[in-house]
């Protein structure tokens, strides 16, 4: 947080990584990481992650992952800025 200002800043970092029993049964990597603001110094962070079914059946479970963490995403966003103070 910069104190002089009192203006919290926030520095996020993440990856979703394909485990090693993905690899070895050529399965796509089914989890799903998102964070806004995409650049920092605003005044707020959201994080959104989705952990995929994993199983053969699941065969779309990578694009569940993706589409809920963006939706997840969009909807914290118009909520954050229709409730911030101003």
């Amino acid at each position: 947080m910069n104190r002089s200002r009192n203006i919290p800043k926030w520095n996020v970092i993440g990856e979703s990584v394909r485990g090693d029993a993905h690899v070895h049964k050529s399965i796509v990597n089914q989890d799903s990481i998102k964070w806004a603001p995409q650049c920092g110094g605003d005044c707020y962070a959201i994080m959104a992650v989705s952990d995929g079914h994993g199983a053969a059946r699941h065969f779309r479970s990578d694009r569940g992952a993706r589409i809920a963490v963006d939706e997840t995403i969009v909807m914290l966003e118009e909520f954050w800025k229709a409730h911030k103070k101003k």
